[in-house]
């Protein structure tokens, strides 16, 4: 069985990649496991930190198979997997391992590059029965002790949303969707609410502090009217402060993606109609807290089609989907294909103007 171990990176960043592997892993059969440093025959290193690469220089010769991370696509690593990391990328450079024997235990390695980050497109399909139900994805498993951070960086930079259709510009309360937004927080805060986690919020990294799963942070996403003077302003020696536990630096495009999910209640948002055909861009991240987005996800990649005809075909519950399409719409990984243009403004009247102006104005 092949194993693999993430190292050499924030934690922040190693959280991320181990979220993307369990999706990366159901497409490949659920063969690979996350093991520790010195037991795992594969070890993805960050190339452009500096404990990353000094990782690297240590391991590069030690008869494993090591993929460098890295944003520059000249790299002295054999194996590169380049920024912006994607599912379908991870698949690929762990195929290329597989085609390395790294499943064989050899301890050989392959001389094949791990592919870039290329369009967005499915990640190929596991050589096993399809089962008749989305699996639940697994979650990863645990590392021994953790590894000497280096200094924080900011997380990836959300893919760009995809062009929303102008809505009729009213006024209304603000509420939290508003502040998950670029600018809208001047600085740390912090936001309290009954029976749930405190949100902690640096927009400067745009980031959150918080635990692995979304469902916790559902109640702010249900609230109404927002107060700009709810939110606590907080310093840096606060926000290390909720640094504890299972709490880590989360990119905050995860709650953009959880209040648009949430605050649609089965209805598109404003300026799309059900009868528009919505498509995935890209595949997404699909939170392993809602296994059914897998089906939903994986219909749309194969066809475009209208809510109704996405939720015949993945047996999932319309509403769902349109949730579902909501929150892909809003981190920029879908997109609606027939969205009709705003009617033209009719050309101005003139007295002498067409056919029967000009008969009126030959009558004498």
């Amino acid at each position: 069985m092949p194993t693999l171990c993430f190292t050499g990176m924030d934690r922040a960043e190693e959280a991320k990649l181990k979220l993307m592997f369990s999706d990366a892993n159901e497409w490949l059969g659920g063969d690979w496991t996350l093991v520790n440093e010195t037991q795992a025959k594969v070890i993805v290193v960050d190339l452009d930190s500096i404990y990353g690469h000094m990782t690297w220089l240590k391991v590069h010769n030690s008869g494993k198979y090591v993929i460098a991370i890295t944003a520059r696509s000249e790299s002295e690593a054999e194996h590169v997997l380049l920024r912006p990391v994607s599912v379908e990328s991870l698949v690929a450079a762990l195929n290329q391992a597989v085609a390395g024997h790294v499943v064989k235990g050899s301890g050989t390695t392959g001389t094949h590059q791990a592919a870039p980050t290329g369009p967005a497109a499915p990640p190929p399909q596991p050589a096993r029965p399809a089962p008749s139900s989305p699996p639940t994805p697994a979650r990863a498993q645990a590392e021994s002790a953790p590894k000497p951070a280096a200094a924080p960086q900011p997380p990836p930079a959300a893919p760009a949303p995809a062009p929303r259709p102008a809505a009729p510009a009213h006024a209304r309360e603000p509420v939290l969707g508003d502040y998950l937004q670029p600018g809208g927080l001047p600085g740390p805060s912090r936001l309290e609410l009954a029976g749930a986690p405190p949100l902690v919020i640096d927009p400067r990294t745009d980031s959150y502090i918080g635990g692995a799963t979304l469902k916790p942070y559902i109640p702010y996403c249900e609230m109404g009217t927002v107060r700009a003077e709810k939110w606590q302003p907080l310093s840096g020696s606060d926000l290390n402060l909720h640094m504890a536990g299972t709490n880590q630096s989360q990119p905050l495009v995860r709650l953009r993606w959880l209040h648009a999910l949430v605050r649609g209640k089965g209805t598109l948002a404003p300026g799309y109609d059900p009868s528009n055909r919505f498509r995935l861009t890209k595949w997404p991240k699909t939170e392993r807290e809602f296994p059914k987005h897998l089906r939903i996800a994986t219909t749309m990649m194969q066809s475009p089609g209208t809510p109704a005809d996405i939720a015949a075909k993945s047996d999932i519950p319309v509403a769902d989907v349109i949730d579902f399409i909501n929150a892909s719409l809003e981190t920029g990984y879908a997109e609606a294909m027939n969205l009709m243009p705003p009617p033209a403004e009719p050309a101005p009247k003139t007295g002498g103007g067409g056919l029967f102006g000009r008969l009126r104005g030959g009558k004498g």
